[in-house]
């Protein structure tokens, strides 16, 4: 992803900014931690640390963290959920 317009971005306070910084940069943010990480992208990005929100990259981290941990449906878990049987 390019750096410019990620930084664009988050100046102008785009919606799902976070959300792209978290898949662009995840194994680092995984590595780091959320509060570390907002330093060192901070410095990746070459912009104030204060302009990257800490509550909205948290929740995007663990809103990918979430979405990428369910695992595939199969035909017998949505029969399932829907009370019916296998014949």
């Amino acid at each position: 992803m390019d750096k410019a317009l990620i930084v664009y971005w988050l100046e102008h306070k785009k919606a799902k900014t976070y959300t792209i910084i978290v898949d662009t940069y995840f194994n680092e943010l995984h590595k780091l931690g959320v509060s570390r990480f907002r330093e060192w992208v901070a410095k990746e990005l070459g912009v104030s640390v204060n302009l990257i929100n800490f509550s909205s990259l948290n929740s995007a981290y663990y809103r990918f963290k979430k979405q990428n941990s369910k695992p595939k449906s199969s035909p017998y878990t949505a029969l399932k959920s829907d009370g019916l049987k296998w014949e």
